[in-house]
């Protein structure tokens, strides 16, 4: 682990003080850089191999603002405190990759998706989970829980399309949710506390965010937000929404970018920072919302 920048607060006072925003990467020493959330300085950087699973991919946070790292390479997942530099848990889901997590807010039962095809639900985020695949779909990415408990995986078919998969809360199988869109191999969603948004389409500078609507086992696009990417080589993949704002690593640019949302458009802020961003979540304080 690298030690915070010289003449700032401790890790453990500036976590104390407010939220903080993850970000991880797949390259070189496979860091996960922490700002504080929204101003966007780097306080700490965590080096994911130094645990001994390799590179963090998608990243979670409940409600107390632990923070989830999905080791993609390490067949596992690690849980940290907010703005903790060792890990307090450690879980399996028996997978070879997981790549996305997601956190039920209300539960607090943690959903991990993993590339070799199936979705975990640990009850309480601890334990042995439950694991759900679906015939048809060979590899779950990212995974976001909705306001009721249903959890939402997206993935790909065997030829490379895109699959949508949802689990309703209490149910014992996974179910195929039809969704009239084309999407990119670099995708991922999240709840934005109305829909569940499907991210990562790309045509040149410009990346959409889709909302849908479900009907059964139906999904239909009810919205769209267009964001402007700051570079050509800009490649999406998780992003995440908080009070207005959607953050995405860009990682052809090795920049974080913010916007406005739902507006989109231009890009508001730009933290440059390193190449390959993976991961993007944001970790809010509980010792501030008291």
């Amino acid at each position: 682990m690298q030690p915070p920048i010289a003449g700032t607060r401790s890790i453990e006072q500036t976590a104390r003080a407010g939220d903080l925003l993850y970000a991880s990467s797949i390259g070189n020493y496979c860091p996960v850089y922490v700002f504080t959330y929204p101003r966007g300085k780097l306080v700490q950087t965590l080096d994911a191999c130094s645990f001994g699973f390799g590179p963090a991919f998608g990243l979670c946070t409940d409600k107390d603002g632990n923070v989830f790292m999905a080791m993609g390479e390490g067949f596992s997942i690690l849980e940290f405190a907010h703005g903790g530099s060792e890990p307090i848990a450690e879980l399996q889901d028996g997978s070879t990759a997981p790549t996305g997590c997601s956190v039920d807010p209300k539960t607090g039962d943690l959903g991990v998706a993993s590339e070799t095809g199936e979705v975990a639900i640990f009850k309480n985020a601890s334990g042995t989970p439950e694991n759900y695949s679906l015939q048809g779909i060979v590899g779950f990415f990212f995974c976001t829980f909705d306001d009721r408990g249903n959890l939402f995986a997206d993935g790909e078919h065997e030829d490379g399309s895109f699959a949508l998969a949802e689990l309703p809360k209490g149910a014992a199988a996974l179910r195929e949710i039809t969704v009239p869109r084309t999407f990119g191999l670099a995708f991922a969603l999240q709840w934005d506390g109305r829909h569940i948004v499907i991210g990562g389409t790309q045509s040149s500078k410009e990346f959409t965010l889709d909302r849908i609507h479900l009907s059964g086992s139906s999904a239909k696009v009810v919205g769209t937000t267009t964001i402007d990417a700051a570079s050509n080589a800009s490649e999406p993949f998780q992003f995440w929404i908080s009070n207005g704002t959607v953050i995405q690593p860009e990682n052809g640019n090795a920049e974080i970018g913010f916007w406005n949302y739902p507006k989109g458009g231009n890009q508001t802020k730009g933290i440059k920072i390193g190449y390959s961003l993976v991961g993007i979540t944001v970790s809010a304080s509980r010792y501030r919302r008291r």
